[in-house]
């Protein structure tokens, strides 16, 4: 079997290699009869002249070609044009970058990373060359897009009838596909590295409380609900308090306003890991998600968890027993279940240590892409 994975995104020197460091690990885990593994992560087209401006800098830096082990990843240039995503031509110029890889002959599956563009990729390289595709969904492909873009619909629903398999990341992400005609759905997470983070949680400080948000600073992540909390229960802006945000961030919604809030940008892996150990809280207020792997990551590390119920996020803190659950949106609930978080500290603690050790059981990567490749030798069976 020779797989082929088609992803957004794979971590390279341009984004400090963590832009899609998960699909890396989960590849690096598969079984070793998997073999060698192709990726193919377009690249947007910079033209030699805009080559030098910042924000296209790092695109007309990337490799088109590289080896990782036994991943051979392609980075082919397209054309990518404004909102393309809600215009339905990312996945057209996309799918004229990558038809003409010379390994198409030699691959039995695609694993297409994201239902749009890339699941649309992989239907129009089915009709083209016969190979059959998995449509992996990951949050924001079924949540958001379908919701902003009425072609994003229509094509996500040609996208499932086409697949020969549907995994979805968390069982809330997969009763949404369902609820769009998608027959059968495999629940299959993508795991973390269990053994690289074993380290032991922080202890907590008496004096400060340490909250981390990890992430893209977006609106879409709740991050508002985090400037209107702080501007409506100012204790939340007393020195008691110290909030980093680990991520791109955009906007900042105001937050930058305030003396105990600090912006760290995106950061590498390690470095990341290393902030969130010294930290107390991970607060996660997001609207939309399948399972975050930020949140994987910090219980894994002993932190304790206030987030939102959006998506899978319940099913990842076992409904309040690992971690604190409130309303997506509502400020007041959020209030309450954070002040909670912080007041009661062996109650925290304990959701804490429920949290990490259903991390540890639920999402090593080893065995997540061992049921991810016990899926695709079923698929190919059936086929």
């Amino acid at each position: 079997m020779k797989i082929a994975w088609i992803v957004n995104n794979f971590p390279s020197p341009s984004n400090s290699g963590v832009a899609g460091i998960f699909f890396e690990r989960m590849l690096n885990n598969l079984p070793e009869d998997a073999g060698i593994v192709y990726v193919v992560a377009p690249v947007p087209y910079v033209p030699a002249l805009f080559g030098k401006i910042s924000r296209y800098r790092k695109y007309a830096g990337i490799r088109p070609y590289e080896e990782r082990g036994r991943l051979r990843i392609y980075r082919p240039r397209y054309l990518a044009t404004p909102r393309e995503h809600y215009t339905g031509l990312a996945h057209i110029f996309k799918f004229f970058a990558i038809v003409r890889l010379p390994f198409w002959r030699d691959i039995s599956l695609i694993d297409a990373r994201y239902t749009y563009p890339n699941g649309a990729v992989a239907r129009l390289l089915k009709k083209w060359k016969g190979i059959p595709f998995v449509v992996s969904a990951i949050g924001t492909d079924v949540n958001v897009d379908p919701e902003i873009s009425s072609l994003n619909s229509f094509m996500l629903d040609q996208i499932l009838r086409s697949a020969d398999g549907i995994v979805a990341v968390s069982t809330a992400l997969a009763g949404k596909l369902r609820q769009r005609g998608a027959r059968d759905v495999r629940v299959i997470h993508d795991g973390i590295e269990i053994l690289k983070n074993t380290a032991p949680g922080p202890a907590g400080s008496t004096e400060v409380v340490r909250l981390v948000f990890l992430g893209e600073v977006t609106e879409t992540k709740g991050i508002p609900l985090i400037a209107e909390l702080i501007e409506r229960y100012p204790d939340f802006a007393s020195p008691r308090y110290e909030w980093h945000f680990v991520g791109h961030a955009v906007r900042k919604f105001g937050l930058d306003s305030y003396n105990n809030v600090i912006f760290h940008g995106r950061m590498e892996h390690g470095d990341a890991m290393a902030l969130l150990a010294t930290c107390d809280i991970m607060v996660y207020p997001s609207l939309y998600e399948g399972i975050p792997n930020a949140l994987k990551e910090a219980g894994l590390l002993g932190l304790v968890v206030v987030a939102s119920d959006a998506g899978g996020i319940p099913e990842l803190l076992l409904n309040g027993d690992g971690g604190y659950l409130f309303k997506s949106g509502d400020v007041e609930h959020f209030y309450c279940q954070l002040t909670a978080a912080c007041a009661n500290r062996d109650e925290a603690r304990q959701k804490a240590g429920v949290l990490k050790s259903y991390v540890v059981s639920a999402f090593d990567a080893r065995q997540c892409a061992a049921s991810l490749y016990s899926y695709y030798q079923e698929i190919l069976s059936e086929t």
